[in-house]
């Protein structure tokens, strides 16, 4: 946990998260780390929503300095700039992304999006599927491969997809 702190924090807190330490415990610091990208995923969340690409970009910018491992901060950075139409540095975080945490599926996920919005349909696709290889009772992986199919003007697999995804919520009731 310490480890992860200073990951959050910086080297350069160390004097001052040791004095919060002493003052008010161990968890606190923690806590106020996590609050603070929780904070900047909230403000970005709302930029993004309101088209204001350029801010919520500024903010996520900040949250990965905070937290440089964090994938989700990778994630919606990635969205960011896929929305601003800057596909290479969103491709870069959503690769950065995916080695961060390579059994995830929605590291899969959000990367086959910015594909997608690059049109680089195969590529997507080829994401899509390891996703649903590592979630295949995960029927947004499906519908998420049935937008890829359609693009491509399979249809049929497309459909498919559909289906399956469809079978998988009612089996989940």
């Amino acid at each position: 946990m310490y480890k992860k702190m200073l990951q959050r924090t910086g080297a350069s807190s160390v004097v001052a998260f040791g004095a919060i330490v002493l003052v008010a415990g161990f968890a606190a610091p923690a806590q106020a780390a996590e609050q603070s990208i929780d904070d900047m995923f909230v403000a970005a969340s709302k930029a993004l929503n309101s088209g204001q690409n350029k801010e919520a970009i500024r903010v996520l910018t900040r949250a990965a300095q905070a937290a440089p491992t964090d994938p989700e901060v990778l994630v919606m950075r990635a969205r960011a700039y896929t929305s601003d139409g800057d596909h290479t540095r969103a491709l870069a975080d959503s690769n950065k992304a995916v080695d961060l945490k390579p059994t995830d599926p929605e590291m899969y996920l959000a990367r086959a999006r910015v594909l997608r919005a690059d049109d680089k349909f195969e590529k997507a696709l080829e994401d899509a599927q390891k996703a649903a290889e590592l979630a295949p009772t995960n029927s947004d992986v499906f519908l998420a491969r049935a937008d890829i199919y359609r693009d491509m003007g399979n249809d049929a697999a497309a459909k498919a997809d559909e289906d399956k995804a469809a079978a998988l919520d009612k089996a989940a009731r």
